[in-house]
């Protein structure tokens, strides 16, 4: 303009849901003159995973000014937050309780080890589910391994190559799985530990086991579909579990479920193709306390 910008400020605002990480930067320019500024801010970390368009906002102030200056200029970047296990980290020092991974996210080959309690981790809108593959050491790590109890995985799908362990191993807790894709394990999903784990919507394709649930029981599988394990589709070692609504289409399978512990209840489950349909071991005989009740169940070609 007309007068010289003798203390004037340029300010670059990360936009990060109501705390801002800014940088400055002072300039001094004559009348009419123009120069270029160069800012950089150091992105915050966030419980986000995979690349995400975040707010910029540059301005100019001038307090020396007799008319202040306060003009803006609205840019939008894409920030790449790394993966799931700096997402869990970040989560843990904002406390937050969701961590938001990008639907066409795909996890570094590394072991995810969620430690933090009550914490969702979720696919972002879109249609692309993002995809965590086996680690590069399969023998030894698991793709996800819960440690924690009122963690919620959402949205995700879990690739394995065929070889190692399990996909997903739940070692403590009350857990949450919904609308998980877990493909090409040895064991889909390994129960170790905890109680009460909710598995829902939950597909689980090409492996020996489908699910092996352990821990100390009280868990519902309700609307899940497992197919061509090659062994067993729900190995069932703790008690007081209910299996509902489940879809098991296994034609080279031993069994489609296999009982080993009391007090199961099996409803409107359709099990296909396996050699046994329901294989129950080492219960209890007790006519007056039926130790699994299976209702509305049906068994088709069976081989």
């Amino acid at each position: 303009g007309d007068d010289s910008l003798n203390s004037g400020e340029v300010q670059l605002d990360y936009d990060n849901d109501g705390s801002v990480s800014t940088t400055t930067s002072g300039i001094s320019l004559d009348a009419g003159a123009n120069t270029t500024v160069t800012l950089s801010v150091e992105v915050p970390a966030e419980p986000f995973a995979g690349t995400f368009e975040r707010g910029l906002t540059v301005k100019t102030d001038d307090s020396d000014l007799t008319a202040e200056t306060d003009d803006s200029a609205n840019r939008t970047v894409e920030v790449d937050f790394r993966d799931i296990q700096s997402g869990i980290d970040a989560a843990a020092t904002r406390n937050a309780d969701t961590v938001t991974v990008a639907p066409d996210f795909r996890q570094p080959r590394t072991e995810i080890v969620v430690d933090e309690p009550d914490l969702t981790i979720e696919r972002a809108a879109g249609a692309t589910r993002p995809v965590i593959e086996s680690p590069t050491n399969a023998d030894d790590d698991v793709a996800v391994r819960v440690e924690s109890s009122g963690v919620e995985l959402n949205g995700l799908g879990l690739r394995g190559d065929g070889t190692g362990g399990p996909g997903l191993v739940i070692e403590d807790g009350a857990t949450t799985l919904f609308d998980l894709t877990i493909s090409q394990w040895t064991t889909g999903i390994r129960v170790t530990g905890g109680s009460d784990h909710d598995i829902r919507r939950v597909r689980v394709i090409d492996t020996d086991t489908g699910i092996r649930l352990g821990g100390t029981g009280s868990s519902e599988v309700r609307s899940v579909l497992i197919a061509d394990a090659a062994n067993t589709g729900i190995h069932v070692e703790s008690e007081d579990n209910e299996l509902n609504g489940l879809t098991l289409r296994n034609p080279e399978a031993a069994e489609g479920i296999r009982l080993e512990a009391n007090d199961t209840d099996i409803t409107q489950a359709i099990i296909r193709g396996s050699r046994t349909g329901i294989l129950a071991e080492g219960l209890r005989e007790d006519s007056s306390d039926p130790t699994a009740r299976i209702e509305t169940t049906n068994l088709i070609g069976l081989n």
